[in-house]
């Protein structure tokens, strides 16, 4: 089967979501890595909370609530055709008592 891919030079968009399972509210909340290499940033489309620095890769969100959730949206540019993965990686003031859910990796294509 054809694999979808991303076109090079095409702007396109994606969002990360982050959300706290609890069982706690967590504070100091950053999420890292989120433009994988071999996409452009060009700009964030949006974001329900905090910010994103582009310089880094780190869009730091703050406090989350127990069931809470921030989204971030980015806009970037593949510079080859292809498929794209990447890793968001969040951290927290609190230590986590599962931190496996704290990584998450994923594909653009």
């Amino acid at each position: 089967t054809d694999v979808p891919r991303l076109p090079a030079g095409t702007p396109t968009g994606f969002t990360i979501v982050a959300r706290n399972n609890g069982p706690a509210d967590a504070t100091g909340v950053v999420v890292g890595n989120l433009v994988p290499p071999g996409v452009t940033f060009l700009r964030v489309d949006g974001t329900s909370q905090g910010g994103y620095d582009p310089a880094t890769g780190l869009w730091r969100i703050g406090e989350l609530p127990v069931g809470g959730s921030a989204v971030l949206r980015l806009i970037g540019r593949p510079e080859r055709v292809g498929v794209f993965p990447t890793v968001a990686v969040v951290s927290m003031d609190q230590i986590d008592s599962v931190p496996p859910n704290n990584i998450s990796n994923t594909v653009l294509e």
